[in-house]
């Protein structure tokens, strides 16, 4: 995915349109599935639509994908760090303190 196309998908976020956001994430996933922003993108639209179980899945995912490529950039390891801190949220508000406070310090 390429920044224009990640600039449009954050202002869809942004703006509260989360159903068309969704809706291009998953199109976005259907063209690549292994790319680890867009599965981070997944991860975040639907935390913010309160589906847990699918965010947690995206958001591990992003971090597997992520882990397996051999130079990672700093947009990447930034967003690896974003992923962490979402599921140590989740995880926090799920009272799973000992795995939210794994996540936090991988986060840093």
């Amino acid at each position: 995915m390429d920044a224009l196309g990640d600039v449009f998908l954050l202002d869809l976020e942004l703006k509260n349109k989360l159903p068309e956001a969704l809706k291009a994430y998953e199109k976005a996933d259907s063209l690549e599935p292994d790319n680890p922003l867009i599965q981070f993108g997944l991860g975040s639209v639907y935390l913010h639509l309160n589906q847990i179980e699918n965010a947690i899945e995206k958001l591990k995912l992003t971090i597997r994908l992520a882990e397996a490529v051999k130079k990672p950039d700093d947009a990447l390891l930034q967003t690896v760090a974003r992923a962490y801190n979402n599921l140590a949220i989740i995880r926090f508000e799920q009272g799973k303190l000992e795995l939210a406070k794994k996540n936090f310090k991988r986060a840093s």
